[in-house]
């Protein structure tokens, strides 16, 4: 089964578990699906044999705060406080992503599960700690 295969199906079994209708990918093997109102970036990657998962923890105009571009610097050393994600900055879109890849050829529904649910919970908490961190 190829990479995209495997990842559609895991997917669309997901969605159908959690009750909703499953996102289409586009040509260059990327959907969107949303979980407790974190807008989650899913991309297939047939180039390196990789899924990646991103969301947006900080944008705008915040970004440039000291202070945030600390934490998130601080939160990726040794990637404990991120759970394996990784804090960057994107200057095309002025936004600070959290962004996790996994091997898809191993990849099944309760691992996607796990992963969606640490990586949510966690892409959470540092939009938290990042608007916080502007207070500073």
């Amino acid at each position: 089964m190829g990479v995209h295969s495997n990842i559609k199906e895991v997917v669309g079994s997901f969605s159908s578990e959690i009750g909703v209708e499953a996102p289409n990918f586009n040509d260059n093997g990327i959907c969107y699906i949303t979980i407790d109102d974190c807008v989650i970036t899913l991309e297939a990657s047939e180039l390196d044999n990789k899924l990646y998962i991103s969301a947006v923890v900080c944008e705008g105009d915040s970004v440039h705060n000291e202070s945030v571009l600390k934490a998130a610097l601080a939160g990726n050393m040794f990637w404990i406080e991120t759970r394996g994600a990784t804090l960057m900055y994107d200057e095309a879109t002025n936004r600070i992503f959290m962004c996790y890849n996994e091997n898809p050829e191993t990849l099944d529904l309760e691992n996607f599960k796990n992963i969606l649910g640490n990586f949510v919970e966690c892409a959470k908490e540092w939009t938290e700690k990042l608007q916080e961190a502007t207070k500073v």
